[in-house]
């Protein structure tokens, strides 16, 4: 009669197997997670482009005036351009006309004069605020 060996389970080493692979394994998802959470950085990027655009206006610009939050440039070339906030937006118009959005979702925007030009102050509807000086020389 003849003995067969025929336990079923796990054995220690299966387990131990088991475990390490687990371990190398959980790290590397947790490392993957972080990569996969996305964070919108649009609102950011959208105030940055808009204080460029002034920038680009300002290249153009022969003189300046604020009038109640609203900076008015005259161009080299003779157009009065308005960049003024409208509802939740800031746009731009030329001689009166027109309606170039320049930046949305926008709760606060601020001119304020300085010395030598003026600074504009944003805050948007999630609350975060930003701050940019420009120096305009004559």
């Amino acid at each position: 009669m003849e003995k067969t060996n025929e336990k079923n389970g796990f054995t220690f080493v299966s387990i131990l197997f088991a475990l390490v692979a687990i371990s190398i394994t959980i790290p590397l998802l947790m490392y993957l997670l972080e990569l996969s959470i996305y964070q919108d950085n649009h609102e950011d990027i959208s105030v940055f482009h808009f204080f460029h655009f002034i920038q680009d206006d300002l290249f153009l610009t022969q003189e300046y005036k604020i009038v109640d939050n609203q900076l008015y440039l005259t161009f080299y070339d003779g157009r009065e351009v308005e960049i003024t906030k409208y509802n939740d937006l800031i746009r731009k118009q030329v001689s009166g006309q027109g309606h170039e959005i320049y930046l949305r979702n926008v709760k606060n925007f601020i001119v304020e004069e300085t010395n030598t030009g003026f600074t504009i102050y944003i805050s948007n509807l999630a609350g975060d605020t930003f701050e940019k000086t420009y120096t305009f020389h004559y």
